[in-house]
């Protein structure tokens, strides 16, 4: 099986924080089912080269140049009933995050309402687990399927197999082992709102919660407080909340009562923003990189910035909050550079 390969090719347009990026070997993967015969040859045309797996590009920082880039093409939302008092979709990894997210909402299967208008495609949103206002991917799988590299095997993993945490999963402690073509997701037939988070209690005051309702305050509230990728080009979210145990956290709130914070599985998670914000860096620039005037996680390309600038502004951001706070940042997406 022989595949087109379209490099060179700049990658400005393929990733949200328009960073340019030529690849020298460019390939499309267009359809699921032979996704492992499809690699298979990619793999054999270029024996000694390490494949780089690119999906929507809203959650990664790219080099100036990489030698072989390959991108899933491959879209489609299917409904596979109900199983087990659960609601079954199976997508295909390039369709678009938040049109799943409407699709499901429109039949009236609620769940990821609280994940609506993240940027990216379905392929990539288990790799980061994608979460917000409360709500992370991870519960919602059941499945995943793709192609392990380098063996072009076929997997198909459960939810406990994708081993989720955090912003966090298997297929990012593993970076460039596992292709992903499909999920399988099963949303709950007895619906409950998830509406803890004090932006959408204001916004749905004096409403019945519905799946419906909280999307359109989940998008209005995201408009309101983040930037549009298309507007001003960014990965979102850039850092990570941090996590401290109970001793720290006692600390830090001697000396800083006003620190935002709230339980976690391993201690207390506080806002990455508010540290941030508070070590100066809200609006500030760096050359052509810059910290969003909206808010303080999304890191955004002024014009013309390239990996190194968007990295050289993290770690002065970090080593701000780290002399600050005692508190070390991690960065969030993942960095190919």
């Amino acid at each position: 099986m022989k595949l087109q390969d379209l490099g060179p090719a700049n990658l400005q347009a393929a990733n949200t924080l328009a960073l340019t990026c030529m690849a020298e070997h460019y390939y499309r993967l267009e359809q699921a089912e032979n996704a492992a015969e499809a690699m298979a040859a990619i793999l054999q045309q270029h024996p000694h080269t390490q494949p780089q797996l690119l999906a929507g590009g809203s959650n990664v920082v790219l080099p100036q140049r990489l030698e072989l880039v390959i991108q899933p093409a491959m879209a489609g939302i299917r409904y596979l009933g109900e199983q087990k008092g659960c609601h079954h979709y199976r997508v295909l990894a390039a369709t678009e995050w938040d049109a799943l997210v409407r699709h499901t909402v429109d039949r009236g299967h609620g769940g990821l309402e609280n994940l609506a208008l993240i940027p990216g495609h379905c392929g990539a949103a288990p790799v980061q687990n994608i979460g917000a206002y409360g709500v992370e991917l991870g519960e919602y799988i059941h499945a995943i399927e793709g192609v392990e590299l380098p063996t072009c095997t076929p997997f198909r993993h459960t939810r406990e197999e994708a081993g989720f945490a955090y912003r966090d999963s298997r297929y990012k402690q593993e970076a460039g082992r596992w292709l992903i073509t499909a999920l399988e997701l099963a949303l709950p037939t007895r619906w409950q709102p998830r509406i803890d988070y004090p932006g959408l209690q204001q916004a749905l005051a004096g409403q019945e919660p519905s799946p419906g309702r909280i999307l359109q305050a989940v998008i209005a509230e995201r408009r309101r407080k983040l930037p549009d990728p298309a507007e001003t080009p960014n990965a979102g979210s850039f850092f990570k909340n941090p996590v401290v145990d109970e001793y720290h956290m006692r600390l830090l709130l001697a000396k800083h009562p006003n620190l935002p914070h709230w339980p976690s599985e391993a201690g207390h998670k506080l806002s990455a923003a508010w540290l941030i914000e508070q070590a100066g860096w809200k609006g500030k620039a760096l050359g052509p990189a810059g910290v969003s005037s909206q808010h303080a996680l999304v890191l955004v390309n002024h014009g013309g910035a390239t990996a190194d600038d968007i990295l050289r502004l993290a770690e002065a951001i970090r080593q701000a909050v780290q002399d600050r706070f005692g508190v070390p940042l991690e960065i969030e997406p993942r960095c190919l550079a």
